[in-house]
């Protein structure tokens, strides 16, 4: 993930979450970029990092 080092002003209605380097670290361990198909088993517990229309067709429908 990467370092960001310089303060921006951010928009009033910005979702985007910071973290901290401890918390980069903990979460990074659980980031799945999905090139297949996954099933739920191989997604419970982990964070999907990817753009939704490419991640979603990869899941498991009868889950979601």
């Amino acid at each position: 993930m990467p370092n960001h080092t310089t303060t921006k002003s951010r928009a009033p209605r910005n979702r985007t979450l910071t973290c901290t380097p401890e918390e980069q670290a903990r979460y990074s361990a659980h980031l799945l970029r999905p090139s297949k198909h996954l099933t739920t088993e191989d997604l419970l517990g982990n964070i999907i990092c990817q753009d939704f229309e490419v991640a979603y067709p990869l899941s498991s429908p009868m889950h979601l």
